[in-house]
Order: structure tokens, then sequence, then C-alpha cells
């Protein structure tokens, strides 16, 4: 039997494609637009520092093994922040990632960076910077990861490393654009098919 993918197959996975332009997009705008050294052995060992974990096999949430339980989160989420910000975060497994396990509380379910203060007002710190006021609301809990997040903005920061950016209104025209074209593609696939099938009733 031949393993040539059927029309269904294309369009399906043309489908899937039309859903990842997007990120396909991101991911070359942030090389336009971010220019970060790589991140050395130095920055590694200061990522480790910061996060309170003798190496990166450890989630530096629960203090438990990564190796088959999620590969590190971005920091900056890479689309998660946009409607708020209007910026896109890098796809970047050095200096957008943390390590941290898939394990619920930790990123799966309620996110870590999600902070609930004694007040009940929620605060995002991976993209919002809490006052100094806020940081007396911090519930006992959620310290040591306040701490661990804010102790990493302030070393992006002084290392002069950018973890987001913000696309240009022409910027998103194109990806809209691109996006669009491959839904078109995807609709044109679906009615050859439902035209074939038709003629064969």
């Amino acid at each position: 039997m031949s393993n040539k993918p059927t029309k269904i197959k294309t369009c399906t996975y043309m489908r899937s494609r039309a859903s990842s332009v997007e990120a396909d997009w991101i991911a070359a705008l942030a090389q336009f637009y971010i220019k970060n050294l790589p991140l050395e052995k130095r920055n590694e060992l200061a990522k480790l520092k910061i996060c309170e974990i003798p190496d990166n096999t450890m989630c530096c949430i629960c203090g438990q093994s990564r190796r088959k339980n999620g590969k590190g989160d971005h920091f900056y989420e890479r689309k998660g922040y946009f409607r708020i910000t209007g910026c896109y975060g890098i796809n970047d497994t050095g200096w957008n990632c943390l390590p941290v396990c898939s394990r619920p509380g930790c990123n799966s379910g309620d996110s870590y960076k999600v902070i609930i203060l004694t007040n009940g007002v929620k605060r995002d710190i991976g993209w919002y910077n809490l006052t100094d006021a806020e940081i007396l609301l911090v519930p006992p809990y959620f310290k040591t990861v306040v701490r661990i997040c804010r102790n990493w903005k302030a070393y992006l920061q002084k290392r002069g490393v950018t973890n987001y950016f913000k696309p240009t209104e022409r910027d998103l025209e194109k990806m809209a654009e691109q996006k669009m074209k491959y839904i078109n593609m995807c609709d044109k696939e679906e009615e050859d098919i439902n035209q074939y099938l038709s003629q064969k009733n």
C-alpha cells in the first residue's frame, strides 16, 4: 500500500499549518528585532542561583525532577501576553525560559506566574512588575516565586537582554495576510474534496 498522503490528509495538514503561521512569523520577527548575545555558561550558573536549584534537571517551583515532566516555561509568553501588552515573547530556551515542570501548580492549570495577593488581586508577573506596595501583599507561599521572577528580570536588565518585542502595525498586517492565504488554500482544498465526493454519489 502506498504511503502517499491522501487529499484529506493534505487538507488536515494545511489546516494545522494555518494555525502555526502566526508562530512562524513571531519567530522570524524576533530574529529581526532581538539581538541578544548567546547564553554563556556563567549566565546558566547565574540562572540556577536565581532559581535556587543545583542543576537544570529540577523544577525551580516544586523542586522535583523535570526529566520526564516538561522542558521549561517561556517566562514572557510567546503569544499569551499580546492582547495585554501588544508584545510577543521570544522562543529562546536560554534567556526566555525558566526550569519549570508541567505539574499542576507549576506550569499546568494555574500558572506559577499568576500571583494572588492578600487583597484578592491577581497579577501575572511574567509581564507585570509588582509595585513596592504590592510586594507587601504577597502571601508566604508565593514569596519564592516572586523572588525568582523579580531577580531573573533584574538579571536580564543587567545583561542588556530583551525577551519580548513589539511588532509594528505593518508586521501584524502581513502576518494576518499570510494566515488568510493558508486558510483560503484550506477552504479551496476542502471544496475540491466535497465536489469530488458529490460526483461519486
